[in-house]
This record gives C-alpha cells, structure tokens and sequence, in this order.
C-alpha cells in the first residue's frame, strides 16, 4: 500500500499504475462507502474494467506472468519487487468504455479516501483517466471523419494506427528544414529502401519533397517493375545511378524470362550508361551472358563484337564500385574491358581468369574476393596492380596444401607484394574442397603471410584455420602496426593467445613484444582457450603501459570462464568489454560485470567482402 514517504519517481509507471488501484481496492474493503449507490460497479469491478482497458490499448508490460496473482503478493509486501505485474493474466480486449459507471466509480472510491485520510493520489488515476479518454476521442473522430467521406482511411492515419505518437512525429516533420527532412528520409532508406515511396503517399508535402530530391530515386534493382525502373531513372535526373542486377529466379522467372527482362531493363538504361556509378551483380551468366545465347548451352560464349558486351554498354569507363558474382560458373572466352579509371571499389565473387587483370586498376582502393579458387600466381598478378590498396578481404580464399622438400622453406602467400597504403586485411581461409563454411579449419602449417614487415595494416581479421605457433608468430611479428586483431574458429590453445603478453611464456623470455599498439582484441568460436590465459594477457599489457582497452569474447566454452578472471579485466584497463559464452547459464547476453550495454556497443570494422 502506498504511504506519503514513497518516492513514485523510483517505480516503473506500470507499477505505479496497477499497484496504486490494488491499494484502492485494498481500501476500499477496509473502508465504507455508503455514497456509492448499489447499482454501480464496485471497486473491484472499476478495477478490473480498467486493467483491462489498460490491456487493450497495450498498457501493460511482460514483466513476469503469475499463476495465482492474488496469492503471489501479500497486502503488506515490498514494492521493490518490479517483477510483478497485474496486468500480465489478464487476456480479454474488449472495450470498456460504454459504460459510464466506470469513471464515476473511480471518483466516489477517491472521494472516500481523500476523506477518510486525508490521502491525494488523483494524479495517478486523472492520468489514467484522461490518457484513456483522450485516446478514445481521437479514435471516435477518425471514424467519423472516415464515415464522411465514405472512403477507406488515408496511409498516414494508417501508419498511425494504435500510435499517436507517430502521427505527431509525421507532421512535426513538416515544420523542420526540407534539407533536414532530406537527411532523415535518407537515413532511413537504409531500413527501408521504399520508404520515399511511401512518404509520397503521406501528404502533399512529403510528395512534393520526395518527387523533388533525386538522389532518392539512384538506387535501381533490375527486380523492380519495368515501369517503376523507368520511373527512377526520370526522378533521378543527372544523379549518379547504382544498379542492383540480383539473380530474377527469386521472383519465379525462368532462364530465357531473365535474359528477356534483362534486355529490357538494359534498353532503358543504355541511353543513361555514362551516369552508372555502382555495378553489381549477382549470378554473371544467367543475368548477361545469357543475352549472348538463345540455346540453352551450358557454357555460353561471348558475341564477336565487343562493343556489344555488356559492360560497354554500361560504359565501366564511369564506374566506381564494381561488384560481379559469377554463380559458380567459370566464364570461358576472351572478354574486352575498356579503361576502369574511376574504379574505386571491386568485388569478385566466384572463379574468374585473367581476363578480368584489367579490372584491378592502380587506383583500386577497396578489393574483396570471394569464393576464389584462382591460382595462387594469377592473384599476386593482381595484387600488383593495385599498389593504392586499402583493403583486401579474401573470403573462402584457397591455398594449396603445402609439403616442402628437403632444404625448402616455407610457402608464403603474398610474397614479394607491395600495397604501401594497405591498412586492414581480410582473410577467411577455404580448403581444396571449395568454399566451406567458416567454422572448417585449414593446415597453415609452413605457410606465411608476407615475407616482410607490413607496418601500415592496423586491423587483421582471419578465420577459418589451424592455428600454430610458427604461423601465428611470424604473422603477428611482421605487424608492428596493429590495432586491431580478430581471430576466429582457428583452434586457439593457451599457448598461442600467450604470444600477446609481455613478459615469460613457460619460462622463456620474450625478447620482442608483438603488436605494441594492440588495443582491441576479438576471439570468436574458441572452445580449448581459458578465461586464464585471457587474464593473463591483459595483466602483462597493463603493466608494460600497452593495455588492451576493447576486449570482445564471442563462442567460448563456459566450463574454461571463471567470473573471476573476468571481473578483473576492468581493473587492467579495459573499458569496453563483451563476453558471450555458450554454456548454458551464461548464454546470450552476458552479465559478466563491466559488460554492460553501454560498454558492449563496440564498433567493429568487418569487412568479409561478401
């Protein structure tokens, strides 16, 4: 029962709602009423009339549903229990509202306790009241306004329904800056890429707004209705264009539908070719090699006249990003690439040849490969092409299974390459077996990395191999300048996550600290690794003053994590910490101290190049 010295600030409102009423029929039942005439509801009948109003309209929370809600709560008990909950058993959704008797009750019941104690709890319940009332109003009066003029209610009173809140923010945004509006619509394309489509149906204003900014309308999928892609390219006017060419199979068309609408939309964007800036393009052979054959062969050939290939006819001279996955199919025959001299970005997926060398022009700054089996000398070819390179992801990348002979040293993977600007790398290993997923590991015994030291890469992120000592530390040992390490499903034990700390590993001295400006450090899908030697690790950091300030455990085995070890984190130095195990107790969001929300919302820059 509430008392005057009981801070309603510090209780959640729903509590603050429902506890107050089960304390007015609690007085109630102690005090008389003779006011109140017999023919209207009682209190307990007012109260169960409003909770499941409340029920109706969504006041009410999931806070923990009780089997016996009348014996799970003593009258005199705490109200520091936020787990319970009236309203949680309650299950009808009727509307209540047309009986008048309900608001009187709950008057008479406030006039006998504001009398008998001297007690003034009618904000609560006015809220209530006036909060109910108000919302059945505004619902009276947009069914009457739909009744007027006989026709189904409007998309903006829809996107309304059950949210006024909404509707409020919607015109709201009608006051702001159309530049602002702008930015907002552009923001959330990102959750929705239809959403200017929608908003042009809200109100002359958003119409006028989204018919009018053209960098709303680039984006085209060649999935679109025909009419609509024409639609984009007249509201796009001179803006660059990106074009999404995705596999037409998922909306049930057939081999020769696809080329037949392919050919369409290529029609309606050959006169706009010089405006693509951005290419990509999903399952290569079915989408345009399949204008080039009108038998169904199974490995089509290119036309004679390379002027009439596709990609002269989307004029790659003017593309930025460039994004082709083969489906599987290795494309045979020569094909002819003009010059790429605005490529920045380039992604491979599939088996491609040396025909494609051209495309890794010496601006290239970005380059994912993917599902790549290609040879081991036509990838270094590439590489050196591209000296501007900032970024290389390799997915499900490849290597041969190495035995040295006698007197032979070992295989290394990028030899003899020079990528001066290479500041993050991406290397998700495959086996002989093709592209695996990522939880199969690969031998890297005897093989390296680079043959030389690469101080300009600040992030590595490899997966998907058997880790040694011999690799680990060479990789790590020619990466003065790294900051960022992820290793995962790549069997780690103790003793190589050991190779990051400063001072003795089994005794034997360390004469050369590896990965100095380490400071963040993410370990994925480790099972034999211990919450032991992940202590170990930042102990010895934080005393050599190089500590480790972002620490992210994803995937470990909760019989190797003790609390302990984790609690001490925080106390060398690291200040963003999320720990997810996959022990039953401690699975999905961790509870391990200093990984609250706040602290686990690390930003990881994970570039997979799919």
């Amino acid at each position: 029962m509430y008392s005057k010295d009981i801070d309603l600030r510090r209780i959640p409102n729903h509590l603050q709602d429902t506890e107050f009423l089960r304390g007015l029929q609690r007085d109630l039942e102690a005090t008389s009423a003779p006011h109140v005439p017999r023919s209207q509801h009682s209190a307990r009948d007012a109260l169960a009339v409003l909770e499941r109003s409340l029920h109706a309209r969504g006041y009410f929370c999931a806070c923990g549903t009780l089997e016996n809600s009348d014996s799970a709560r003593e009258p005199d008990s705490d109200l520091e229990d936020e787990s319970y909950c009236v309203l949680s058993h309650i299950t009808e959704s009727d509307n209540f509202f047309g009986d008048a008797h309900f608001t009187t009750t709950l008057r008479a019941v406030l006039r006998t306790l504001q009398a008998s104690r001297g007690f003034d709890p009618s904000s609560i319940v006015e809220r209530i009241i006036t909060r109910l009332e108000l919302e059945e109003m505004q619902r009276q009066k947009k069914t009457d306004i739909s009744r007027k003029h006989h026709r189904s209610p409007s998309l903006s009173s829809s996107l309304s329904t059950g949210s006024h809140t909404f509707t409020q923010f919607i015109h709201g945004m009608e006051l702001l800056p159309p530049e602002l509006v702008y930015g907002i619509i552009s923001f959330a394309r990102q959750f929705d890429q239809h959403i200017h489509i929608t908003l042009s149906q809200v109100n002359r204003f958003f119409r006028s707004l989204v018919n009018s900014s053209p960098l709303l309308w680039t984006k085209i999928d060649f999935l679109y209705p025909i009419p609509l892609i024409s639609l984009y390219i007249e509201r796009s006017a001179r803006s660059p264009l990106e074009i999404i060419a995705d596999d037409a199979s998922t909306i049930g068309l057939w081999a020769m539908e696809q080329v037949d609408r392919t050919s369409e939309c290529l029609a309606l964007l050959r006169p706009h070719r010089d405006r693509i800036h951005r290419l990509r393009v999903r399952d290569f052979e079915a989408q345009f090699w399949g204008l080039d054959m009108r038998d169904m062969t199974r490995v089509p050939q290119p036309r004679p006249d390379p002027r009439d290939n596709f990609l002269w006819c989307f004029a790659l001279c003017n593309l930025e990003t460039l994004d082709l996955d083969f489906g599987g199919w290795e494309i045979h025959g020569s094909i002819v690439f003009p010059p790429v001299t605005n490529l920045r970005k380039l992604r491979l997926g599939g088996p491609w040849s040396r025909y494609y060398l051209p495309l890794f022009a010496p601006q290239l700054e970005f380059l994912a490969l993917a599902n790549c089996s290609v040879g081991l000398s036509v990838l270094l070819e590439a590489l050196r092409r591209t000296p501007a390179l900032e970024h290389l992801a390799l997915s499900d990348f490849f290597i041969q299974p190495y035995k040295p002979t006698p007197g032979q040293g070992s295989q290394t993977v990028l030899q003899n390459i020079s990528l001066p600007e290479l500041s993050a790398l991406t290397i998700r290993f495959a086996s002989e077996a093709g592209a695996l997923p990522t939880n199969h590991v690969v031998d890297v015994t005897g093989v390296e990395l680079f043959t030389q030291a690469q101080p300009t890469i600040q992030q590595l992120d490899i997966s998907a191999f058997h880790a040694n000592d011999s690799f680990l530390k060479a990789t790590l040992q020619r990466l003065p300048g790294l900051n960022h390490l992820r290793i995962a499903s790549a069997w780690l034990r103790d003793d190589h996550l050991l190779l990051l700390s400063v001072g003795n590993i089994n005794e034997v001295p360390l004469t050369h600290v590896l990965c100095p400006q380490l400071t963040s450090l993410t370990v994925e899908n480790e099972f034999d690794i211990t919450s032991k030697a992940i202590r170990r690790v930042a102990d010895s950091r934080h005393t050599a003053s190089i500590p480790l300030k972002t620490l992210t455990l994803r995937g470990l085995d909760g019989t190797r994590v003790a609390a302990d070890d984790i609690e001490s984190l925080a106390a060398y130095g690291v200040t963003k910490l999320t720990v997810d195990i996959f022990y039953a107790e401690f699975s999905g969001e961790s509870d391990w101290p200093g990984s609250e929300e706040e602290d686990s919302s690390e930003e990881e820059t994970r570039s997979e190049g799919d």
